[in-house]
């Protein structure tokens, strides 16, 4: 087996998390467009469910690519130390999961709010949608964001 020409067993589980949080947004954003087809006149419902499918179809896509890659690309005797991976990626996925939570926390007692004192209910799937769309897109957006600074630190100390 020939080192430089397979990536790193740590490097395979950062691809692996990115991969994931790519494919967390897809499934945020297909939340976000089924909340919208609740609010919009029948015509725009077809063209909001094709973008549904689109996103949906997109996560599928990356599901199997990460099924694919872990089964091709990483050996045999590795896959179990590929899936309990520790290291800086795996962290901030966790503290972005907890962004998450607490970002959908708040959008419901938001809603609460909202709903409440404007004697208005919104529909169960517009509100279960709104909820997913939020938990899914803020984990996947803060993800890169928290990425995206340790990286300009690591630059930026070079």
């Amino acid at each position: 087996m020939n080192s430089t020409s397979q990536t790193p067993i740590a490097e395979a589980a950062d691809q692996r998390w990115y991969l994931l949080a790519v494919m967390v947004f897809l499934l945020g954003l297909r939340s976000a467009i089924a909340a919208g087809m609740v609010l919009v006149d029948q015509p725009y419902r077809r063209y909001l469910g094709w973008a549904e499918a689109v996103a949906a179809l997109s996560a599928v896509a990356i599901v199997l690519l990460l099924v694919v890659f872990k089964f091709v690309r990483v050996p045999r005797d590795q896959r179990r130390r590929f899936l309990d991976m520790e290291g800086y990626v795996k962290e901030t996925s966790l503290k972005a999961c907890r962004a998450s939570w607490s970002a959908t926390l708040l959008t419901l007692m938001l809603f609460t709010v909202v709903f409440d004192e404007q004697d208005t209910s919104m529909p169960p799937e517009f509100v279960l949608q709104t909820a997913l769309a939020v938990m899914l897109g803020v984990f996947s957006v803060s993800f890169f964001v928290m990425n995206r600074s340790s990286d300009d630190e690591g630059v930026a100390g070079a």
